[in-house]
This record gives C-alpha cells, structure tokens and sequence, in this order.
C-alpha cells in the first residue's frame, strides 16, 4: 500500500513547516496576506506549542519522501454563533514538486479532518493572480459567493480577492441539492470493460448480479461517489456501443500532467492518439476505450497547486 503524502504536521515538524512557510511568502507574494517580517509562522517554538495545542484547527503538510514540501492550514471560528465555520489558509506546494497531485490530496486530508471534527462550511478567498489555486479550490468543491476589490497591493499592483466556500453538511450546501453520482457508458462486454477502466486508475464501486441484470459502478480513488455505470448494451441497443455520443468524446478526465500520464497509459494497452498538444495551459491527448469511445485528457491550467 502506498504510504500517503499528506498528512497532520506535528510539533516536530514545526521547523521544517517555518521553512516552508518562509519560502512560500517570497515566491508567491501575491498569494498570502501575510509577508516576511510579519508572519506568526516565524518561531519554531512558537510554531510547535501551536501544533501541539490546537484540537480541531490544524495544519497538514505534503511530503516527498521525508521532506515537507506543501501545506495548507485550517482554523475553526471559537465563538458559539459561528463555530460551525472554519477558514482554509496558506495553501502552498514548492514549484518544483507541482503538477504530483500534492495540492489536491492536501485538500482531502482537510476536508476530512474537517468533516470528522463536525466542521458543516469551509471558507477561503485566493487572489485572481492564483490561477492554479483556484482551479484546484474548483476541483475539490469549492464556489465563488463574492469578490473583493483591492484584496492585496503589491509592489504598487492591488489583486482582487475572489470568496469561496464549500458546505459540508446539507444545510451549509450552495444551490440545488442535486449532485452529479454516475453517468452511463454502454459496454458489449462487463468484464473486459472493467479490466479496461482499471488500466486509467478507475476502481470498482459496485458489482452486483442484480436481479435483473448485473450493476457494475466504477469510480477514480477519492472521487467517490462520482463514478461511471457500466452498462451491458441489450440487443436493442447494441449498435449504440461504441458511439453514444454520435463521434463526439464520451469523457474528458482531468490530469496533473498529461505528458506524463500519456507515457504512463502507453504501457497500459491503451489506444492512444497523439502526445500532449495545445497550449502550455491546456495540454491534451485522446484516447480510445475498447468499443471506441473518445476519452479526452487534459492538464488543468498552471497544474495542480
């Protein structure tokens, strides 16, 4: 089993986080409110009494190998009337460790902890000059509620700041209670598409002989419950296998590096298309499943934060 990248920092791990943190303030200055100087992440002593004190607001690192390399930081509003909020800050992945999915698992060890310590809506505000970071707030839930001008000045340059949040329990939830769970894809062949899913990371949800037929969910590790119906097409829909979409791509699957993901499913037995085209913000390549269907990659924009 694959040790996990992201986790709960501890009291020893406060030099290494004041390290980071220090880092993170010079290369991104555009990304934090806080600058060198006036940091409360300056003193290691101070740093760790915090880690070791604080109960449900915390802060999680990333790590490559044994060295800290990312965080994102959580703290949970003390007073009665608000204590169902917590505020997401300080988000921040060394450049030359971007585009591992470092950022995204760092959101979901927070989001859990959160969740586990009865947190119901998380906030957070990034900075229209972080692209990539929004792009990852996007892609773990969050919505934009608001927008404020002037949020950050910088060198003389004022950034806005764009609001978001994400609900964690029904009633903190933005907008219609609907949530995207399965989309259907028709196979010819149950077992072979399974295999088939399995070789792009997807997993088995579900797997039952029904009665009536048998169900097959497939799902990507962390996403759940979104996933993918594997239908066995009757005989009244057979010719449909293959071309559900009349030519046009079945899905578009987000990665952090399409280069590498491309190199990756080449020694998979994948049907591929040709390597990564496009911008440098939008790489991406096609490939084919068994029965035909258009499978379209792309990088998200800047990579994964």
């Amino acid at each position: 089993m694959q040790t996990p990248r992201a986790r709960r920092l501890e009291p020893g791990d406060a030099s290494a986080l004041c390290a980071l943190r220090a880092r993170s303030l010079v290369e991104e200055p555009f990304a934090f409110g806080s600058s060198p100087g006036d940091d409360v992440f300056e003193e290691p002593g101070r740093v760790a009494g915090m880690l070791a004190t604080e109960l449900e607001s915390a802060v999680f690192g990333a790590f490559s190998e044994s060295e800290l390399v990312g965080m994102v930081g959580l703290v949970r509003a003390s007073k009665a009337k608000v204590r169902h909020r917590a505020e997401v800050y300080g988000t921040y992945v060394a450049g030359e460790h971007r585009g591992r999915g470092l950022g995204r698992e760092l959101m979901q060890v927070l989001v859990e902890h959160a969740r586990a310590t009865g947190v119901g809506r998380l906030a957070l505000e990034v900075t229209e000059a972080m692209p990539a970071a929004l792009a990852l707030y996007r892609a773990a839930g969050f919505r934009e509620w608001g927008r404020e001008t002037g949020y950050l000045i910088v060198e003389d340059r004022a950034v806005d700041a764009i609001h978001m949040g994400l609900g964690l329990a029904p009633a903190f939830e933005q907008g219609v209670s609907a949530r995207l769970a399965r989309a259907t894809v028709l196979v010819s062949d149950l077992d072979a598409a399974i295999e088939f899913y399995g070789r792009l990371g997807f997993r088995v949800l579900h797997d039952s002989d029904g009665p009536p037929v048998r169900l097959v969910h497939v799902g990507l590790p962390g996403q759940e419950p979104i996933g993918l119906w594997l239908m066995q097409a009757g005989p009244e829909a057979a010719e449909r296998v293959g071309d559900q979409t009349g030519g046009h791509p079945l899905l578009v699957l987000y990665v952090d590096n399409a280069a590498a993901e491309y190199e990756r499913l080449s020694g998979q037995d994948v049907e591929l298309g040709d390597p990564p085209v496009g911008t440098s913000d939008s790489p991406h390549f096609m490939a084919r499943d068994l029965v035909g269907n258009g499978l379209v990659f792309v990088q998200l924009a800047g990579g994964a934060a």
